[in-house]
């Protein structure tokens, strides 16, 4: 039995061929706190599954994080995920070592190795849970550009399949208005079905007809983009249930500064948000409770799959939360309006959702 206490013996192991690691038993926060005390399993007799925990300083570099996967023999998280699930089934002698690891190895897991963006870049475009309508409030904000029946643009992010790209491009034409409609998403499938249905509807790319609405698409990481410099800024920009999934606070801080890079003096953004759920469906506050250990997060949870794997983290805001973040970034004259509505992945289940109106 070794007790590893630097960070170098650490790798040593981690790097090595022992793949039986685990905390080292005692003060659970202290541990996760300090992440340099672990504990090298190797006695003959005690039978482990083929696991890799580590404490929660390698979650701070994604690359530490792959070694782990790496000495695991996984090609990614989802597969060690798996083997964790297995190891719960196997007889360990010492239970609150076993406990402390696994909340270590979660908050590895959710800090590096569960990237939003390459999890929805791969995501099938049907699947994407979405809003296929507006807010009646933010109908009303684009109803004050179609009465003037002027030229508009509007910055889509998180756009999917454009169902609702398209819907606005309808709406403007019955107003006698124009509308340029550029649509970014990350997955690409659902960027090329956005782009066949704007092709059977025969619309002109962005900006390429002087009389008539225009469209566009483009696959690319929507915290990351800047198109300002080739297509300008826009009048509007929509921004629908992705800030939710995009990440943790510093993807979702990433997202709103890139709205705002977009976006011209005083005019509007457009934001949907998963809203905190607990006062309206308990089984949200049990999964708040259940993961805030493994994502560090009250409100922040990890979103799983049929079978239970984890697909991605996702956070609800309360209200004051959503307003703070905006600010910080720079908005201003922010508007909130609450609706119960149906649950994006539960459609059977209730949940809050905010749509936010803040203008740079």
């Amino acid at each position: 039995m070794k007790v590893v206490t630097t960070r170098d013996e650490a790798f040593r192991i981690v790097n090595g061929t022992q793949k039986h690691v685990i905390l080292y038993k005692g003060d659970m926060e202290e541990e996760v706190e300090s992440g340099i005390t672990l504990q090298a399993c190797t006695e003959d007799g005690v039978e482990y599954a083929e696991l890799t925990v580590v404490a929660c300083w390698l979650a701070n570099s994604s690359g530490a994080s792959q070694r782990v996967i790496d000495a695991c023999g996984c090609k990614d998280a989802i597969e060690l995920q798996h083997l964790l699930d297995e190891s719960r089934a196997m007889r360990l002698e010492d239970s609150e070592a076993m406990m402390v690891a696994q909340v270590s190895f979660n908050r590895l897991v959710s800090a590096t190795s569960f990237e939003s963006s390459e999890f929805w870049s791969k995501m099938n475009a049907e699947k994407i849970p979405s809003k296929k309508h507006l807010h009646p409030s933010f109908i009303g904000v684009l109803q004050g550009f179609w009465q003037q029946r002027l030229r508009f643009s509007m910055l889509d992010l998180g756009c999917g399949d454009g169902h609702v790209a398209l819907q606005l491009l309808e709406s403007a034409g019955e107003q006698e208005a124009v509308l340029d409609v550029m649509g970014v998403d990350v997955c690409e499938s659902a960027v090329k079905s956005a782009r066949e249905m704007a092709g059977d509807k025969k619309i002109p790319e962005f900006r390429s007809s002087l009389d008539h609405s225009t469209i566009s698409f483009i696959a690319q990481d929507v915290t990351k983009l800047d198109v300002s410099s080739t297509h300008g800024l826009f009048d509007v920009v929509l921004c629908q249930l992705v800030i939710s999934v995009v990440g943790g606070k510093k993807e979702r801080k990433a997202l709103l500064q890139c709205i705002f890079s977009h976006l011209k003096e005083g005019h509007a953004m457009l934001l949907s948000v998963s809203g905190a759920s607990e006062h309206v469906n308990e089984s949200y506050r049990k999964i708040y409770e259940e993961d805030e250990g493994l994502t560090g997060e009250y409100r922040s949870y990890l979103s799983r799959g049929s079978e239970g794997q984890v697909l991605y983290i996702t956070h609800h805001f309360t209200e004051e939360e959503i307003v703070s973040l905006c600010k910080e970034v720079g908005f201003c004259k922010i508007a909130v309006h609450k609706e119960i509505e149906s649950s994006s992945r539960r459609p059977k289940e209730k949940a809050i959702f905010l749509y936010v109106i803040a203008y740079r």
